[in-house]
């Protein structure tokens, strides 16, 4: 009886020491299992986090193309603007209807030969010439203000015979003209000044296509005048200012 108890006894010691090392070899498990699953977690974090500002980035970039693509478009547009617009400029019939007041003539009783747009001196202009009964006028017309700007009118006569002729053939001397003081004064009274008011005014006798002139010059607030008096009967054949 002694010795079955005692192998009882030593059986039970056994089992006991089976199950303790089971269950340390069991904890030891799991334990060891715990560690990789956290790491793994760990290391997944970083790269769903990387991800949304790669793509991030990539929008960005592709803005910043877009962007630069399209400012040579703006600086096109910019450069093919028109510097002068139309509401800055009078029009051509603007421009027509000055030099007729200005000639004291109606649309109806003229035949125009010119009519477009030019620059003089840098300004930009309209040039009109047109006949109104014997006379030809050339005018300037200022395209921003529509003042005139310069202006010329000559009047043509059929001249017959010979020497000096005045009006319808008949020979005349110097006794028939009216004299360089009395052009000027025709002159000069046209272009409402006095004499005092005009500077480097003089006056010449010529033979201007068989008639006989006088060409009458002066200045008046830096324009220059000019005018061709004719020197039978005191009529102004034509005059430029300018």
């Amino acid at each position: 009886m002694g010795k079955l108890r005692k192998a009882t006894i030593s059986i039970i010691c056994i089992a006991e020491a089976l199950l303790i090392i089971g269950s340390t070899a069991a904890c030891g498990a799991k334990d060891g299992g715990a560690a990789p699953q956290e790491s793994v977690q760990t290391d997944e974090i970083p790269q769903e986090t990387v991800q949304p500002k790669e793509t991030q980035q990539e929008t960005v970039q592709s803005n910043e193309t877009m962007q630069t693509t399209a400012q040579p478009n703006v600086a096109q547009q910019n450069t093919n603007k028109p510097v002068l617009s139309d509401d800055r400029q009078i029009s051509l019939e603007d421009a027509k209807s000055a030099a007729l007041a200005d000639a004291g003539v109606s649309d109806a009783d003229v035949i125009y030969t010119k009519q477009k747009s030019d620059y003089e001196d840098g300004i930009m202009v309209y040039d009109i010439e047109f006949y109104a009964g014997n006379m030809e006028y050339e005018y300037e017309i200022n395209a921003a203000t529509g003042e005139v700007y310069s202006k010329s009118v000559d009047a043509h006569y059929d001249q017959t015979g010979h020497g000096h002729n005045g009006h319808n053939g008949h020979t005349t001397t110097s006794d028939s003209y009216i004299g360089a003081d009395s052009a000027e004064t025709v002159a000069l009274n046209h272009a409402g000044f006095s004499e005092t008011e005009v500077g480097r005014l003089k006056s010449e006798f010529d033979i201007d296509d068989g008639i006989a002139v006088y060409e009458v010059e002066f200045d008046k607030d830096g324009r220059e005048y000019e005018y061709k008096i004719n020197a039978i009967d005191g009529s102004i054949i034509e005059y430029d200012i300018d």
